[in-house]
């Protein structure tokens, strides 16, 4: 019966791990070329949003770019889009994630005379955040 590890290709004791090792490196460069393949697919430029927000179709959008923001920078940020204090008290919500969308869907709505200072468009939401010096957040928008 013959032994594998000591066969013709595996002459020594150690020659199948530098076999597998080479092979595992082979792989680990073939999967690297791939992954690298598919991001340069991935268009670098993001395009910028305009218009007016849809309360259909843009909050869930809106909020997951204001999402890491905290509380505090939502409701200055919100009021600087012109919501009231008593409509920013009024949505205040333990999680930032409802807190953000109701704030969304207050300024969207128009509450508070919201439209009178500019409406409600991705620029005016863009403006706002580079006022309050959020522009990584900004950049997304």
């Amino acid at each position: 019966m013959m032994n594998y590890a000591y066969s013709k290709s595996w002459s020594h004791p150690f020659m199948w791990r530098t076999e597998c090792t080479s092979l595992l490196l082979y792989s680990f460069m073939k999967v690297w070329q791939l992954l690298c393949m598919t991001l340069s697919l991935v268009p670098t430029t993001t395009t910028k949003r305009t218009g007016k927000l849809d309360i259909n179709k843009d909050v869930l959008e809106a909020k997951t770019l204001l999402i890491n923001l905290e509380k505090d920078e939502l409701k200055d940020l919100f009021m600087k889009l012109g919501l009231s204090d008593a409509t920013l008290h009024n949505k205040y919500s333990a999680s930032v994630s409802v807190y953000a969308s109701d704030l969304l869907r207050a300024w969207i709505l128009g509450k508070d005379g919201v439209l009178k200072s500019g409406g409600t468009t991705w620029e005016n939401l863009r403006d706002a955040l580079i006022s309050l010096n959020h522009h990584g957040v900004a950049e997304n928008v």
